[in-house]
C-alpha cells in the first residue's frame, strides 16, 4: 500500500507544509518557496472501496435542462454515483460523458451511472411522466418550498429536475413538475452553483429524514 508523505518547508520564515505521494519525483523541494523540505508525517493512502452504506430504496433519476458547464454536468455525475442516482437524463446542450473535459470532475462517474440524451427537454418530461415519474423541480418560484419540509419516503420514481445555470428551468419543464423545491439560502446571494445544489437535493432525497 503506498503512503501519503507530508513534508514541510525547513525556512521557517515560509513554513509551508503540504502532502505528497512518496512516488512523487522532486517533491523535496518547497513549491512556494524553493527551499529543501523535510518530512513530518506520514499515513497510508487507503484505496479499497468504501462499503459501508446500502444503496437507498428510493428510485431517483435526475434530468440536467440545458445545463452548459461540462464540469458542473461532471460534478453531478459523481454526487449521482454517490447518493444511487439511476439515470440522468440530459436535455438540449447538456453535454454528456463523451466529452473530453468531463473526466476532470466526473471521475469515472460517468462510467457507472446510466444516462439518457434528449434534445427536447418538456417533451421528454412530458413522456417521463407518462411512465409515472413524479417530477421534483428544484428552483426558486413564488410558489416553492424547501425541500427539508419534504420527506421523499413514498414508493415513486422520483425525477429531480435541475436548470440552466443563467436562466433555471424551462418554463414549460416547471409547468409539468408534480412539485417545486429550493434550498434555504441564509447569506447574500440568492442561489447555490447548480452542481452543490443538485448534490444537498439529491442525498436529502436519497438520505433524508423518513
Amino acid at each position: 500500500m503506498s503512503q501519503i508523505i507530508v513534508r514541510q518547508c525547513v525556512r521557517k520564515a515560509c513554513s509551508f507544509r503540504f502532502p505528497v505521494s512518496e512516488d512523487l519525483q522532486n517533491a523535496d523541494i518547497c513549491p512556494k518557496c524553493g527551499t529543501n523540505t523535510t518530512i513530518v508525517a506520514k499515513y497510508p493512502q487507503f484505496n479499497s472501496k468504501l462499503n459501508n452504506c446500502d444503496s437507498p430504496g428510493l428510485h431517483i433519476e435526475a434530468f440536467l435542462d440545458n445545463l452548459r458547464s461540462v464540469y458542473n454536468v461532471g460534478s453531478i455525475f459523481r454526487s449521482a454515483d454517490g447518493c444511487g442516482v439511476k439515470c440522468i437524463h440530459l436535455g438540449g446542450i447538456t453535454p454528456s460523458p463523451a466529452h473530453p473535459r468531463m473526466a476532470k470532475t466526473a471521475l469515472g462517474a460517468g462510467d457507472h451511472v446510466r444516462w439518457e440524451q434528449h434534445w427536447d427537454g418538456v417533451d421528454a418530461i412530458k413522456e417521463l411522466k407518462k411512465k409515472n415519474f413524479h417530477i421534483v423541480g428544484l428552483e426558486y418560484t413564488d410558489a416553492s418550498i424547501s425541500i427539508f419540509d419534504n420527506q421523499f419516503n413514498e414508493p415513486k420514481q422520483y425525477m429531480l429536475v435541475v436548470g440552466n445555470e443563467n436562466y433555471g428551468i424551462d418554463p414549460g419543464i416547471l409547468a409539468e413538475c408534480n412539485q417545486v423545491v429550493h434550498i434555504p439560502m441564509a447569506g447574500t446571494k440568492e442561489s447555490l452553483n447548480v452542481a452543490i445544489a443538485f448534490s444537498i437535493a439529491a442525498y436529502w432525497m436519497a438520505f433524508g429524514v423518513r
